[in-house]
């Protein structure tokens, strides 16, 4: 474990470890919810262990109640009803994927809870993990043999506190960097969840993706190289569930007009996000190509008008 992050030293329980460059790639930790430590049968997905003990967990007939609707959420209750168990779904939202999308796009995929024999709870939130499940705050108790909690993540970044290489942190404890990564003087960076970066096209952005943690990770280890482009890609995110594949480009800013194409039916639409004329966020259920394609327009800051009557959406394929 990190103890100290020092010029030219990094300090830990395992000694010292001196450096000329420093890449801080520590992740995030889950948020844990009370009484959770204390039980043996509430699990996270943040490691290859946990994913372990939770497909352990996913027998035939158990009861199992997922707590968070978001990218994980979702996933982790597929592959639950997969498996055979009877899934409950908590969340304080209207709808999932509420931290990441409008309600008018996260209300698309309840009837692909619903199909899935899934019983839902929405808005309501978790008093505390209990020995035999979970008390809801409005005095409810669920019954169940393992609990998910998926209700987002922190940066691990608390051996930052007092370092001495003149990092900055905001209150959420995500690294502040510039636009080729760097936290620090010239010789320290900061990758993936962690890092807080200046994207020219939506602001400060934090993104916690495996495409994000990939791009950062090889970005950096170019500019050490001695190159010194600037970070600034189209954020990318895909989700399997329910038999389906969800994959967003862009982010969808504050201001942006959504629009949504109902396309060949529920296992196969198209939303987008449009600010100044231009594409910033596109959707899609099972349309890979599509998706590259606004990822491309998105790069390239087309100027986007009607949907093409052919298309249904407003860029080009190519």
């Amino acid at each position: 474990m990190v103890t100290a992050v020092e010029q030219r030293v990094v300090r830990s329980t395992a000694g010292e470890h001196r450096y000329d460059h420093l890449v801080l790639a520590t992740g995030s930790e889950p948020v844990v919810l009370r009484g959770q430590r204390e039980s043996a049968t509430a699990h996270v997905l943040r490691t290859r262990a946990d994913a372990a003990r939770i497909r352990a967990a996913l027998r035939p007939g158990a009861r199992i109640v997922v707590v968070g609707a978001g990218w994980i959420g979702a996933e982790v209750a597929t592959a639950a009803v997969r498996q055979g168990c009877d899934v409950t779904v908590v969340d304080s939202a209207a709808t999932p994927l509420a931290n990441a999308l409008p309600a008018a796009i996260g209300d698309r995929t309840v009837p692909w809870y619903r199909g899935a024999g899934v019983t839902l709870r929405w808005g309501t939130a978790v008093d505390r993990i209990t020995p035999t499940g979970l008390l809801l705050d409005d005095g409810a108790e669920l019954a169940a043999d393992a609990v998910v909690v998926g209700v987002g993540a922190r940066p691990a970044t608390s051996y930052l506190a007092n370092n001495g290489v003149g990092v900055r942190t905001h209150r959420d404890g995500a690294v502040v960097v510039d636009a080729r990564l760097r936290a620090a003087a010239s010789n320290v960076y900061a990758i993936g969840d962690i890092a807080s970066w200046p994207s020219s096209r939506f602001g400060t952005l934090r993104t916690e993706h495996w495409d994000h943690a990939a791009q950062s990770g090889a970005h950096v280890a170019r500019a050490i190289l001695g190159d010194a482009r600037a970070y600034d890609p189209v954020p990318y995110v895909w989700s399997d569930q329910w038999g389906r594949c969800l994959q967003l480009v862009g982010h969808p800013v504050a201001d942006a007009e959504l629009v949504v194409d109902e396309g060949d039916g529920p296992d196969r639409w198209v939303a987008w996000w449009t600010s100044g004329g231009r594409l910033v966020a596109a959707l899609a259920v099972n349309q890979p190509r599509l998706i590259r394609a606004a990822r491309r327009s998105i790069e390239r800051g087309d100027a986007v008008g009607a949907p093409a009557a052919a298309a249904g959406h407003p860029w080009s394929e190519r």
